[in-house]
């Protein structure tokens, strides 16, 4: 329930940065650590490594906000998401859980742990963040490495997801762990678009193996969130990991930002600029306070108003004996029955035409794996105005239990295993077609996965359950490597 209430929390006004977006174009030493908005979505946090002088602002397109500015005794909330499997190499155990007590140790007051362990679930050791040693040390003796596997994009959005946007706190991971299983879970993609989107997430990756190459799947996480990875060794330790400052800016927004719009922002501290690119803002209404002058009853309005004679009262009249009118009751009823049937024949003749009508779509598949070539090339989907088209990875998928689920129009990518518990496969969608306001529309129905639609030079994620625009020439990226081209839009009027 907790957890549910923090993913809602965070997906209200959200914003969007570029992977390496908090990271560039700032000045040396001055790197944005977090952002994030507040539960309503009228007030911006950024938090960076260095101090922020006390005249700092925010420029937000043309607009210029005004900050609070607090360069100490910011409160910082740290998870260790420890890899929990058997996969952890046995030599290096004892060194991560004494790492872990070291920096403890030594971290500053205003800094509180919290131990998470996953393999095919994540589990918090502790309800509340703590700089108790003792108490933390007690978290380390329940990791026993005894999992299975290795859900790391699945533990990653849990802790992201259990923070609290109107606390004034930054929020970091460290993340442990040997790899990337190769398990069915959470996408890559989905968990990119969260974080890219909320902007608002540290993440510092440390590869536990004897191996001294960087693990693709560790590095992807690590430009996601900090750019930070660490090669985990039997003589490593987590102190150079600890923030040597966090300072925080808080600007409250105005209507002119607040528009569900991606603007540019840079911090105006003193002689040096922060730019953090582009973000999207949440759309809210700000109230502005405003003066109504109260008006003072004029002496007339105070003065007794007039007594008003008494109504007199009417006389009555006996009514007019009334003429039957059964007969004209009975024509106006045959008339009714008449026209009600003839709407009724002409409702089944429109709605006949109606479900006749199709919509037909030409569109061209291009992949980039060579190993999966499956759909590729020129291709016209069509089917009826009233209903939906639904494309995805295998035609007839399995759930858990080997029950088939019901079958899609259209397979484009490659086959889904049996443990894929969504109807269609991961990379899901549907097209449905207003023929109305002639606009086509496309539904992200996939579970725990994300693609992306680009229309006109501008790109947006769409999450489970999100929908938005196609147009002609838009662009539909699914996965790593497979992109779908709308070239032409038709249906029968």
């Amino acid at each position: 329930m907790k957890l549910m209430k923090m993913i809602a929390a965070f997906c209200v006004p959200v914003m969007m940065l570029g992977q390496m977006a908090l990271h560039a174009a700032a000045t040396e030493g001055t790197e944005p650590l977090q952002a994030y908005f507040s539960e309503d979505g009228k007030t911006l946090k950024i938090f960076t490594s260095a101090k922020l002088s006390d005249n700092a602002s925010l420029l937000v397109g043309n607009a210029t906000l005004n900050a609070e500015v607090q360069n100490e005794n910011i409160p910082i909330n740290t998870v260790f998401l420890i890899d929990n499997s058997t996969s952890i190499p046995t030599g290096l155990r004892d060194t991560i859980k004494t790492a872990v007590q070291d920096y403890v140790a030594d971290m500053p007051e205003t800094e509180s742990v919290k131990v998470a362990i996953f393999d095919t679930e994540t589990t918090f050791l502790a309800d509340e963040y703590s700089n108790d040693s003792g108490f933390i040390d007690y978290e380390l003796s329940k990791v026993d490495f005894k999992g299975q596997a290795s859900l790391v994009y699945d533990a990653v959005m849990k802790v992201v997801s259990d923070t609290f946007p109107d606390q004034d706190v930054y929020y970091r991971t460290v993340l442990i762990t040997d790899g990337v299983d190769s398990v069915e879970g959470t996408s890559f993609d989905y968990l990119r678009s969260v974080i890219n989107e909320n902007g608002r997430y540290h993440i510092d990756v440390v590869q536990v193996s004897k191996s001294d190459k960087q693990d693709v799947n560790l590095t992807a996480i690590s430009n996601l969130g900090s750019n930070t990875y660490m090669l985990f060794k039997s003589d490593s330790n987590f102190k150079s990991l600890k923030p040597e400052n966090v300072s925080m800016l808080k600007a409250p927004l105005i209507n002119e930002v607040a528009t569900g719009e991606l603007k540019g922002v840079t911090i105006k501290n003193g002689d040096s600029d922060i730019s953090l690119g582009s973000i999207l803002f949440p759309q809210v209404e700000i109230a502005v306070p405003t003066t109504v002058p109260v008006e003072e009853p004029s002496t007339e309005e105070l003065t007794e108003a007039p007594t008003l004679p008494a109504p007199t009262q009417a006389t009555t009249q006996p009514a007019p004996p009334q003429k039957k009118g059964l007969p004209l009751v009975l024509l106006l009823g045959i008339i009714g029955a008449v026209v009600v049937l003839a709407g009724v024949i002409i409702l089944v003749v429109v709605l006949a035409a109606k479900k006749g009508r199709k919509c037909r779509i030409a569109v061209n598949i291009v992949k980039d794996d060579e190993r999966d070539q499956q759909g590729v090339g020129q291709d016209m989907w069509e089917f009826p105005v009233s209903s939906e088209f639904r494309v995805g990875r295998t035609l007839e998928p399995m759930s858990n239990d080997n029950t088939p689920l019901p079958r899609n129009h259209k397979a484009i990518c490659e086959s889904a295993t049996n443990d894929d518990i969504s109807s269609i496969g991961r990379n899901a969608f549907a097209l449905s077609y207003n023929a109305k306001t002639q606009i086509l529309t496309i539904t992200n129905i996939a579970k725990g996965a994300v693609f992306t639609v680009e229309t006109a030079g501008r790109k947006s994620d769409l999450r489970s359950g999100q929908s938005t625009e196609l147009r002609q020439d838009s662009r539909i990226l699914l996965g790593n490597y497979t992109t779908v081209m709308i070239q032409e839009i038709n249906f029968d009027k």
